[in-house]
């Protein structure tokens, strides 16, 4: 069965244990030899070359680490994971659909083994700093582990009603509104001046007493667009009176009337008649979001801490970049 195979030659290099790699793709079969003495030497001579390289660029000397229980080796200092191998092994047996030799089970360690050298290489050559794709990756990497760190922490209840004390306007529902409204025409009907004298009439004759259906049939112009009927949503209003009137009616308190707003080239007079909704919901009824916003919550302070503590333990020259 023909397969690649890239040779990697680890080499000593002035003293210090220096990772040198010369790599070939060689096309083969499993049971021939993989290389003949000429690809050895053309290997050797080539991983010399690259070696004395890296070790007059002054690579730091591999530190001692001993391997722990969790690992399946250590490679220059680092420990590869035996959870990332085993997830290697059973990939590759629901492939071929059935268990994995002692020898496979090698080859697998020795390609992993393989990746993390070259991975450290490609480090030591800047590819991560230098590749706007690899660099994004590292980012999200980080930014993924600073999150799962927090989302790993355990959440009592009494952190829950807390966030739900300080956070209750948040979770409060929709409020909707019921409410009228008098429209006084602008020019060419009439003047600014005279539209807001209208205006200020028909409010002053409701809060005396008439009913405000009868002054708006009695000094009202016609309105554009239909006033809403029943409770509904404040951006229905929004709709018909506008945005400043919108927000003129959910300041006001059941019952009142506005003063004489200017909207849409006249002024407008409103009356909130009933506000329902908006409420905040009982903490069990919503405890399972309540625990996914603390979470998410948690989650953004754990990236915003980490990043202000890098910048305090680094070294950072700035150029001014507010001008061209």
């Amino acid at each position: 069965m023909s397969s690649g195979y890239i040779v990697y030659i680890m080499l000593s290099v002035g003293g210090d244990r220096q990772r040198s790699i010369c790599s070939m793709q060689l096309s083969m079969s499993d049971d021939t030899p993989r290389h003949d003495s000429r690809l050895t030497l053309a290997v050797l001579v080539g991983g010399m070359f690259v070696g004395t390289a890296l070790a007059l660029r002054g690579l730091a000397p591999t530190p001692d680490v001993v391997l722990d229980d969790a690992s399946f080796a250590v490679v220059n200092g680092q420990q590869l994971s035996h959870q990332v191998f085993q997830r290697a092994v059973e990939a590759l047996q629901r492939e071929r659909g059935k268990p994995l030799d002692a020898h496979e089970r090698s080859r697998i360690a020795e390609r992993l083994i393989d990746e993390e050298l070259m991975v450290a290489y490609g480090i030591s050559l800047g590819v991560a700093r230098s590749d706007g794709e690899i660099r994004g990756k590292i980012v999200a990497a980080v930014l993924d582990l600073e999150r799962s760190r927090a989302e790993s922490e355990p959440i009592t209840d009494e952190q829950l009603k807390q966030y739900f004390a300080d956070h209750r306007d948040d979770f409060a529902g929709t409020p909707l509104y019921r409410a009228e409204g008098i429209w006084i025409a602008g020019p060419p009907a009439r003047s600014y001046a005279q539209a807001k004298r209208r205006a200020e009439q028909c409010r002053g004759l409701i809060l005396n007493g008439d009913t405000f259906s009868a002054v708006n049939a009695r000094l009202g112009d016609q309105l554009p667009l239909p006033v809403p009927r029943g409770t509904v949503p404040l951006s229905e209003f929004e709709t018909v009176f506008g945005p400043s009137v919108a927000r003129v009616l959910s300041s006001l308190s059941v019952g009142t009337v506005s003063d004489a707003i200017a909207s849409g080239g006249g002024f407008r007079v409103v009356r909130l008649n009933e506000r329902v909704g908006g409420q905040s919901p009982k903490f069990e009824d919503i405890k399972e979001r309540l625990k996914g916003e603390l979470i998410r919550q948690r989650a953004e302070s754990a990236v915003e801490n980490l990043i202000a503590q890098l910048k305090q333990t680094a070294a950072i020259q700035l150029r001014h970049t507010d001008r061209p």
